[in-house]
């Protein structure tokens, strides 16, 4: 490929909730990249997962995606990760023609499943869009198994177009909403919310979303109250305090609707974990402790519109300076075509990585202690919160030395593991050196 010829890159999509030009990836990758400047040419491929597993036939998938690849011969797969993956036989017959894979991996575990490990083994490249800290777990599994052309990205924030998530001047007539599906964790916050609301005159609101918990697994059950793109953007732009929580207690992330509600300049009141902190500059967005933390953060910010005014201009100015999807995506493309030797990347976050590349494991375990304390005291809490019936706020409270021993030893052995079972891969030649 010279440097007139179109980049040849194929996309991946899978339909999980909705039809394929409605699903993130589309949006949230499939446009960023095609409208970052590079001149390219698109092939989508689509698989249909919105029905039972039993239902799919992963062989002929499999065939189809094989036969489209030889036919489009693309100088790029981009790939998203999902509930079921195309199989192994098919991704080596691919990697036979030496096809460079970009996978996305937009909800990364704590514990290394095998299905992470599994698209790894085929993937030159992996952009982890939902956590700092699984950011760098899989940046030192790269550096220690693969080439060094091959790189991890942080590509959460670069899914933004400004030019389509934009600051409106309409009138505010939701005080309080969450976007999001209604499940997990959110249930508790939903419910205390609106019986707090009924007592007052403070209007709250919980709209859109993929999944509603009453509806149950992905394979019973598809969207409750799906909101269009244009809806979507008017009520971020239609509200006054937008909220932003973590669905399951097991999986600490930073949910991308973050940078959706920055780039509209709207005020978010999220909840304070390791990940946002590590990302997010103070003064940018505000932070809730528990549920009625976030009861008495509502009150006083409804109160002060100033204040809630000037956190919103700086998250929104803090985001349009940082995070700049055009240059970001073409400095991507470049670098897989060979005509540039630096991928993107997030200035602070390398800092902290060159700082665990210096000291070692034990620098990536003292740098998750609050993380993973987090997602045990999450664990103990899943099946009250899932239920909906939990009585307790599942926000973090000082840790225990207890606590902190045993996160201690956990994340060792996740870490080891994890390093155990990639030495495997390379062993058996999935991974290359």
């Amino acid at each position: 490929m010279s440097i007139y010829d179109p980049m040849r890159v194929m996309f991946v999509h899978t339909e999980q909730y909705t039809p394929w030009k409605d699903e993130l990836f589309f949006n949230h990758v499939r446009l960023p990249v095609s409208n970052c400047g590079i001149k390219l040419e698109v092939y989508d491929f689509v698989r249909n997962h919105r029905k039972a597993k039993n239902e799919i036939d992963f062989d002929e998938e499999g065939q189809r995606f094989l036969k489209e690849v030889k036919l489009f011969r693309p100088d790029l797969i981009i790939y998203s990760h999902s509930w079921y993956d195309i199989q192994d036989i098919y991704w080596k017959e691919i990697k036979k023609d030496h096809i460079p894979v970009f996978t996305i991996m937009w909800d990364t575990l704590l514990n290394p499943a095998l299905t992470e490990l599994n698209i790894i083994k085929y993937s030159d490249h992996i952009a982890v869009y939902d956590s700092v800290f699984n950011f760098f777990r899989y940046r030192l599994f790269f550096d220690i198994f693969r080439d060094n052309r091959s790189c991890v990205l942080f590509g959460c924030g670069y899914q933004v177009m400004p030019e389509i998530f934009l600051f409106k001047p309409l009138k505010k007539i939701y005080d309080v909403a969450l976007l999001g599906s209604g499940e997990g964790q959110r249930l508790e916050i939903i419910r205390h919310l609106k019986e707090k609301a009924d007592q007052t005159d403070i209007n709250f609101y919980k709209l859109g979303g993929l999944v509603n918990s009453e509806i149950g697994s992905h394979e019973k059950g598809l969207t409750d109250g799906w909101m269009s793109l244009d809806q979507y953007i008017d009520v971020i732009n239609q509200t006054k305090i937008l909220i932003c929580s973590q669905t399951r207690p097991e999986r600490i992330q930073v949910k991308g609707k973050i940078f959706e509600f920055l780039s509209c300049k709207g005020f978010c009141l999220i909840d304070r974990n390791f990940e946002y902190e590590s990302l997010i500059p103070p003064g940018c967005v505000a932070y809730f402790d528990s549920t009625e933390d976030l009861w008495e953060k509502i009150n006083y910010y409804i109160a002060n519109p100033e204040e809630r005014e000037k956190i919103a201009n700086a998250g929104h100015q803090w985001y349009i300076e940082n995070f700049k999807y055009k240059e970001y995506w073409s400095k991507f493309l470049c670098y897989v075509a060979g005509r540039s030797t630096e991928y993107p990347s997030i200035p602070t976050l390398e800092a902290r990585y060159r700082k665990i590349q210096e000291n070692g494991i034990e620098s990536l375990i003292n740098v998750s202690m609050k993380h993973a304390a987090e997602i045990i005291k999450g664990n103990e809490q899943k099946e009250e919160v899932y239920s909906g019936e939990t009585k307790s706020s599942c926000i973090m409270e000082p840790i225990p030395p207890s606590i902190k021993a045993l996160t201690k030893t956990l994340i060792k052995r996740i870490i080891l593991k994890f390093i155990g079972i990639c030495r495997s891969f390379s062993t058996l030649g999935g991974c290359h050196k």
